[in-house]
Order: C-alpha cells, then structure tokens, then sequence
C-alpha cells in the first residue's frame, strides 16, 4: 500500500493537472500521504461514487421505456411465464405506431371506390352515353368476367412480394440480433478491461481512473448510438474527465474513438511512470481498447449503414403494385365485402413492412429495440461495486 502512495507525488508532477480530479489532500507530500494512509482511500471511494454512483437522470417517457424493457426481461427469463397477448396488448400495439394503420385507412378508401365502380358499371347500359363511358364500361365488364386472369396475375406478384418481405424480414431480425451481440461484446471487452487494469497498474488511482474510463467509452458509445445532446456528455463524465479534456470531447466527431485514444495516452504514461507490473500486462490492456474500438465499429457499421437503394425502392414498388390490383381480383368474388377483406391484408403488408423497418435499427428507443442503457446502467453498479472493493483491498 505504501508503494503506491509514494508515487502520487511524483506521479502528478509528471502527468500534470490533467491526471484525474483527485481529493486535495493528494497533493501533499509523501510523509504526510503516509500518515493520511485512511483518509486517502476515504476520497478515492468518494470519487468512485461520484461518478458511478449516481443514475442518469431519465425523461418520464425513457423511464417509462426501461420499465416495459425490464417487465418483458423478466418475461424471458420466467421458465413459466407465458408471453402478454392479450387483446389488450395486441391493441397497444397497434396503436403504438401509426404508419401501417393510416396507409390501411387510405387503402380502406381505394378499395370501396374500386368497389363502388365495379358494381355500378358491371349493369351499366352505355346506350346514348358518351365513348369513353362506353369503353370504360366494357373494359370494366371484361374484367368482371375474367377475374380467373386477374386473380392469376395478383397471385404471381404477391409471390415475389411475400419472396421479398420474407427476405427483408429475416435480414432485419439478422441486423437486430447481431446488434444485440455487439452490446454483449462491448460489455464484455469493458468487464476483461476492468479486470486487467486492476491487475497490472500498481498506483491504485490509476488503475481506478482506467477502470472508470472504460465505462465511459461504453456509456458514450450509448450515447453516440442513440444521438443524446451534448448535455448527457457533460451529465455523465463532469466528475471524471478534466475541464479540458470534456471540452475536446464534445468537439471530437466521433466520441468513443476519442475516449479510446485518451485511455491508450493514460496506459502509455502509466507505463512510462513504471506504474505497471510488467509489459505484456500492457499489451493485454492496448489488446482489450482495441476490441473496444473494434466491437464499436461494428455496432456503428450496423446503426448507420442503410438498405439497399434499388431493393428498398424495389420492395415498395412491389407493394403499391400489388394493392392497387388487389381489389379488382376480389370485386367478381366478395362483391361489396372487398373493402373490409382488402385492407385487412393491406394492414398486413404495411405492418410487415413497418416492423422490418422498425428492427433495422435496433439501437433506438422503439420497443422493439435493444435495451441498452438498462444493460450500461446494470454495468455500471457492477463496475461501482468492483471498484469500491479493489479502493478497500
């Protein structure tokens, strides 16, 4: 313990002011250091609960929003619960996005025009009407009695485009469950990270300075992942980063790729100060940020890499193609029941296609997405935890 309380002295007046906020006491000499051996390990867990023992402070709607990601978390891990599907839920959800339902209302109105058309004109006599009534009402009654040709041409392309939503489907639950990969990745790099750093640096505050910079760049992944303002950064790390450094964090274009160069500046002057037992205790430390960074990218690659142009334009052609011949194939058949019938599968499609791209994205703050800031906050009383016992040990 006295080992490492006699490098304080030297520690700071090599690193400078930019080291960490550290108790002022910290800047006495190494005797009196010595005699103050208590009170130092008092301010050091004092500046470990400052900055992780405080909550994020949340919106009524985010708060809201982790509570139903903790309800449906203890739903999964309940062997004996049954999902809610409930007539209830199933009509929350409906109404919690409003797409799908709005486009079937417009398609509600299209069908009953198409439908009120085809059973005025399918009697309709065209003598002493004028020449396009008469070429509409034939063309209408031609189609009326070839519905068999109709019904085969929508068959066809409902085929590809159930082919394409089924596609888009499993390519969007792909993205989704590979981002939730990424998260438990990230978390896990932090974790090794923390471990490691309190295993090789021998000064105690700086073991503690890199643990507790880990967790920012897992924090601040959240929050570049999920565009929070500027005032989250200054909510979350005031207590941890020097003035200076948080202003150039906020000026930084990419906020965790900054994070992790400034860790690799504070492992490279732990090892120039000697404050690590040995290099390849180093190395491993280098091997966890660059995971970090890594692991990073890949949750950026899935958060800002868009679909397909031409698929996406492709898909939507398909759709409107396919709904605006719909009716006409079911008219000859279900006659003035074509409306209900019709934008009852048009609510299918867009539903379909609202939720693949609802989960392309799955680090926003739909329902549907992954629950993130509960899995960083839980890492974080882990992490307050870990460090309040190795600040005692």
């Amino acid at each position: 313990m006295l080992r490492p309380l006699r490098q304080l002295r030297p520690l700071q007046s090599r690193l400078g002011a930019g080291f960490c906020r550290r108790p002022d006491h910290w800047d006495e000499d190494a005797d009196c250091l010595r005699r103050k051996e208590q009170p130092h390990t008092i301010e050091l867990g004092g500046w470990v609960r400052a900055v992780l023992g405080k909550p994020l402070q949340r919106s009524e709607a985010e708060q809201a929003r982790q509570t139903f990601w903790l309800t449906r978390e203890q739903r999964c891990q309940g062997h004996n619960t049954l999902p809610d599907d409930s007539w209830c839920s199933l009509l929350h959800s409906i109404r919690s996005r409003t797409a799908p339902l709005k486009a079937s209302v417009f398609f509600l109105f299209y069908c009953s025009s198409v439908t009120l058309a085809f059973e005025k004109l399918r009697n309709f006599s065209t003598a002493g009407q004028p020449l396009v009534v008469d070429e509409v009402t034939q063309v209408v009654q031609y189609l009326m009695a070839s519905h068999d040709v109709m019904q085969n041409c929508t068959g066809f392309i409902a085929t590809a485009l159930f082919m394409t939503l089924s596609f888009r489907m499993n390519r969007a639950a792909s993205r989704w469950w590979h981002g939730r990969e990424m998260c438990a990745q990230l978390l896990s790099h932090a974790r090794n990270f923390n471990h490691v750093t309190c295993l090789s640096v021998t000064d105690k505050a700086l073991a503690v300075e890199l643990s507790m910079l880990g967790y920012a760049f897992v924090r601040a992944a959240e929050f570049h992942m999920r565009l929070d303002p500027d005032s989250r950064y200054l909510e979350a790390f005031s207590a941890l980063l020097p003035e200076k450094v948080l202003q150039e964090l906020l000026a930084a274009p990419h906020r965790p790729h900054f994070l992790a160069h400034h860790i690799n500046k504070r492992i490279a002057d732990a090892y120039d100060v000697g404050s690590t037992k040995n290099v390849r205790l180093v190395v491993a430390m280098q091997s966890l940020i660059n995971s970090l960074v890594q692991t990073m990218e890949g949750i950026e690659c899935i958060r800002s890499t868009p679909e397909p142009w031409s698929y996406q334009k492709h898909n939507a052609l398909l759709i409107k193609l396919w709904l605006s011949i719909l009716p006409v194939a079911l008219v000859p058949t279900l006659h003035f029941a074509t409306p209900i019938l019709g934008s009852s599968i048009g609510y299918v499609v867009y539903k379909l296609e609202d939720v693949a791209v609802e989960i392309c994205n799955p680090f926003g703050v739909d329902k549907s997405d992954i629950s993130v800031c509960v899995m960083i906050d839980r890492f974080q009383l882990e992490l307050l935890a870990g460090l309040l016992a190795e600040v005692q040990r």
